[in-house]
């Protein structure tokens, strides 16, 4: 999720498997609780840029990765999947080697 242009817009998986952005305002909020792992980032965006971000940790930490992501980078799509989404499936299949 991140504050950006002065709005809220939060990464969800499209219809075509992508990680994208999109304003909040299209979805209804059913469960307002954040993951225990989260985190917070401020950012130098300005008021047409990325003024913060909260989300799994290589996501805050990583403001390369949110821009990344924004601009569709196949890079940044295979890290937002190994990273972030099947984290346990990676490890395990790592233990299996």
């Amino acid at each position: 999720m991140a504050l950006f242009n002065s709005g809220l817009i939060v990464l969800v998986i499209d219809d075509n498997r992508q990680p994208d952005w999109y304003p909040i305002d299209l979805f209804d909020v059913v469960d307002g609780s954040f993951p225990d792992n989260w985190l917070f980032a401020q950012r130098d965006g300005g008021e047409a840029g990325t003024q913060a971000v909260w989300g799994h940790p290589r996501l805050v930490n990583d403001p390369a990765l949110d821009d990344s992501l924004a601009n569709q980078d196949s890079e940044a799509r295979v890290i937002f999947w190994r990273e972030i989404i099947m984290p346990d499936e990676v490890e395990k299949s790592r233990e299996k080697e």
